[in-house]
């Protein structure tokens, strides 16, 4: 169920992403966020945080580089290590995107009433910290 309903709702936020003519995907505008929430992050740890393989995502960054939006630098610290930063097109890309994607969240959330939607979140992380105790 929670599998379906996560690409239910991947598919709801592409379709209403889409309609805008945006040169990202979906997946790439969640990255876009996440970095503009973490920069400077490095490539593993943001596999890590968004549970996604390290190839994905680097697939994911090659793409976004290629359109200006990222860039990576090596870490001065550790070489192999590539930090993850928005340009400032990727910048200034990433504040249009934030209010079209809280309006199709909201859209999303707006099946649910105040009390039912505080409910779902609290059971989700009842679920995902008995989960993450078991790891």
């Amino acid at each position: 169920m929670l599998g379906s309903t996560y690409h239910t709702l991947h598919s709801f936020m592409g379709k209403k992403l889409g309609c805008h003519n945006l040169p990202v995907t979906a997946e790439q505008g969640k990255l876009m966020m996440f970095i503009s929430r973490n920069e400077g992050i490095n490539q593993q740890e943001i596999a890590n945080i968004l549970m996604k393989e390290k190839p994905a995502i680097t697939r994911l960054l090659d793409i976004l580089e290629d359109k200006n939006f990222v860039v990576r630098i090596p870490d001065k610290t550790d070489r192999r290590n590539k930090l993850v930063y928005l340009t400032n097109a990727g910048k200034v890309f990433s504040e249009e995107l934030k209010p079209l994607v809280l309006e199709a969240m909201n859209e999303a959330k707006s099946v649910f009433t105040e009390d039912e939607f505080l409910e779902l979140k609290r059971l989700l992380y009842k679920l995902k910290d008995g989960l993450l105790r078991k790891i």
